[in-house]
């Protein structure tokens, strides 16, 4: 059984700590990630308000995507709103 070093012994002691420290590291990160976008989605919103043609706009509907377009109408009503 080969022997270990007294540093890779201590660096054995300290993977639970580092281990520790890098989960809080992430769930502050992600946290600071998910308050910037509800942020960020809060400006948009109200830059929306104030210039619904704006950026804003496009954004909004990429997001919650386009609406969708109408079916085909029928050659009579077409010619029927074509003749108006």
């Amino acid at each position: 059984m080969p022997q270990t070093t007294s540093a890779s012994n201590e660096s054995c002691e300290t993977l639970p700590q580092s281990r520790s420290t890098s989960e809080r590291a992430k769930k502050n990160l992600n946290r600071a990630i998910k308050a910037s976008k509800a942020k960020l989605w809060q400006e948009i919103c109200n830059d929306l308000d104030d210039d619904i043609w704006c950026n804003a706009y496009q954004i909004v509907t990429e997001r919650l995507g386009k609406a969708s377009p109408e079916g085909l109408k029928s050659p009579a009503l077409m010619s029927s709103i074509v003749a108006e």
